[in-house]
């Protein structure tokens, strides 16, 4: 179970720049000099929100973060309604009616700003998580292909369009999606781990293995990775390989289940508000596994909630290297980075973590 259950990055970090200002936003003249005739045109935006509306989004952000998804989405509502045609507001009421599985008015919202702004993609996202949250991936998949119309290079629409063909038996289209997006990202493992599999059931073992292996260098705790070698060595009749691989998976799958385990105290603590005594208690944890991501992403995560800022990106950092999974590190990065000013390297984590954003359930076996 997740501590910390994360916020749509690119709304975020958009609110970090505007939500502090109180001032409103200029009325555009209705003066048209261009000797046009007046056309209807989508609603824009505000740039800066009023200072009401930016109070009720700086207080949504603030429980959504504490998980309390029901209070956040009753202030980001209170935002929308003042600001009814802004697409980053209507996004965050959206998710978190989604995250508080409030599926009936997320569909609402996400489908009353596509009225607005019909070439959303955000809105067609949120769709499409709802279809998969309720197991109905005939209305997604339609869904992630409308938003690789829009937006061909979109991460989120690769991935788990590349996931739901390979889930509906479409192999070949879930190996071609999924090899545009390692060009887009090839650094993303469940984008190879994924097109391993592809590859295996399109019968191109030297493919899959080839995958496979990327999968696991870049993810070295990738458990599941390291079984489906071992099958994969089974069907050749490698058997020494297949032994090792089979190998790895358990002592892998042991010390994960073990730290799943351990890591009860230090979240006790780290939901209690005892900041420092969950540190010290991942810091044993440590002692004791040090190739843990998941020990590194909670002291990030506690030195974040003392305002130890510089200590939280080390740990993070820390996180990511040994656990490259760990959406909720990518996330935190990708905020702290942007604070910091370092663009490229937001921009960097803000991907990995939309990539990672995919559907769990899907990583089915050969």
């Amino acid at each position: 179970m997740r501590i910390l259950q994360t916020l749509p990055v690119v709304l975020l970090i958009l609110f970090a720049d505007s939500c502090g200002k109180s001032s409103q936003t200029p009325v555009p003249s209705s003066a048209d000099t261009s000797g046009s005739p007046a056309q209807p045109r989508e609603p824009e935006a505000p740039l800066v929100l009023p200072g009401e509306a930016s109070r009720f989004v700086n207080e949504g952000v603030a429980e959504y973060r504490q998980g309390r998804y029901h209070d956040a989405a009753a202030s980001f509502e209170k935002a929308r309604n003042l600001v009814p045609a802004d697409p980053r507001v209507s996004g965050l009421l959206g998710t978190s009616l989604l995250q508080a599985k409030r599926y009936t008015p997320a569909q609402a919202e996400f489908r009353r700003i596509l009225t607005i702004h019909p070439d959303a993609v955000e809105p067609r996202l949120g769709l499409a998580r709802i279809g998969i949250r309720l197991g109905d991936y005939e209305m997604a998949t339609p869904l992630f292909r409308e938003v690789l119309q829009r937006d061909p290079d979109n991460l989120q629409a690769l991935y788990n369009l590349g996931m739901l063909r390979y889930r509906a038996g479409d192999y070949a289209e879930s190996r071609d999606l999924l090899s545009r997006l390692i060009i887009l990202k090839p650094d993303l493992p469940d984008a190879h781990y994924t097109l391993g599999l592809a590859y295996a059931r399109l019968n191109q073992d030297a493919k899959a293995e080839e995958e496979l292996h990327r999968a696991v260098t870049l993810a070295p705790q990738n458990s599941q990775a390291h079984f489906q070698l071992a099958s994969l060595y089974v069907r050749q009749e490698k058997r020494e390989a297949a032994a090792k691989e089979q190998e790895i998976f358990k002592r892998l799958w042991d010390r994960q289940a073990a730290d799943r385990a351990a890591e009860g105290k230090a979240r006790e603590l780290y939901l209690a508000g005892d900041y420092a005594g969950a540190i010290q208690e991942y810091i044993r944890l440590l002692e004791i596994n040090p190739q843990s991501g998941r020990f590194e992403l909670g002291r990030g995560q506690c030195f974040l909630k003392m305002g130890r800022k510089d200590e939280a990106l080390a740990a993070l950092q820390k996180a990511v290297a040994l656990d490259p999974k760990l959406s909720d590190a990518h996330f935190l990065l990708a905020v702290l980075y942007q604070e910091r000013g370092e663009a490229l390297q937001s921009e960097r984590e803000r991907q990995t973590f939309e990539a990672l954003e995919a559907i769990s359930e899907n990583k089915t076996g050969f």
